[in-house]
């Protein structure tokens, strides 16, 4: 027998092989702190898709005056940043990236897809204050909440999760339910979907498909720790998060409902 053979399939045995983790981060449902749970084990095979970084290359390369498309191109290139990785075989590959699913018919079979969701009214109004009050220009907002609300980037963050999941943010034809059904038929794709609030949920469930123990870290803390949104500004964010809701509800009811009481 080869020794090198050998000598792998005794590594194997004392310390198995880590499975192929994608793992999509969608902004503020507590992402940064998984991100850095999982990442520790992965210090010799790992790739975030910076977003910063991405969306500075992006507007080299795609630099279109309609802003919509403008930021389309920056999820098209970070698809395209995580396939690369992909393709070389990284273990594990993470960041604000979109699903694609071209992407996953090709590497289902090698990587498993994982997310974390948190409840559409608090990740809205968490994301909101970040953006408002953080120090660095990436994705800043300059605008009050109310004139947020009113805007087509605030009524845009109120779809994060079916455009996450849809990738039809980009086709005017697509109609909002359209987007949601396509979300709902992706998210089924997914080997693990977590919740921010049963957190431990996850990483039990994490450990059991996996093998491997997090120990979850609190990353991104908010610049507000308590903001105050009084009842009718939640009524209109509630109004905006519509489709994010039902899509929320529905990833509820698949993945929690043999284990707490919806």
């Amino acid at each position: 027998m080869n020794k090198l053979f050998l000598t792998e399939k005794i590594k194997n045995v004392i310390a198995p092989e880590k499975p192929k983790i994608f793992f999509m981060h969608i902004p503020k449902t507590g992402g940064s702190s998984v991100d850095s749970a999982i990442a520790r084990f992965y210090k010799r095979s790992s790739y975030n898709v910076d977003p910063a970084f991405s969306k500075t290359a992006s507007k080299i390369l795609c630099n279109p005056d309609n802003a919509s498309s403008r930021d389309y191109n920056m999820f098209v290139f970070r698809q395209y940043l995580a396939l690369h990785e992909m393709v070389k075989g990284t273990k594990y590959i993470s960041g604000h990236v979109r699903f694609n699913l071209d992407i996953w018919n090709a590497y289902q079979s090698q990587y498993a897809y994982i997310t974390i969701l948190r409840n559409p009214i608090k990740r809205y109004i968490s994301q909101y204050f970040y953006d408002a009050f953080k120090k660095d220009d990436h994705a800043r907002v300059s605008e009050d909440l109310p004139n947020y609300l009113r805007s087509n980037k605030g009524k845009e963050r109120g779809h994060s999760y079916i455009n996450y999941l849809s990738n039809a943010s980009s086709q005017e034809t697509c109609s909002v339910q359209e987007k949601l059904k396509l979300a709902k038929d992706n998210l089924d794709k997914f080997q693990l979907v977590g919740f921010l609030e049963h957190i431990n949920i996850f990483v039990e469930r994490f450990k059991n498909q996996f093998g491997l123990s997090l120990r979850i870290p609190h990353k991104n803390k908010n610049p507000i720790s308590r903001p105050q949104v009084d009842d009718k500004m939640i009524q209109q964010i509630e109004e905006v998060c519509e489709p994010d809701i039902e899509l929320y509800e529905y990833a509820k009811k698949k993945y929690l409902s043999e284990i707490l009481p919806l």
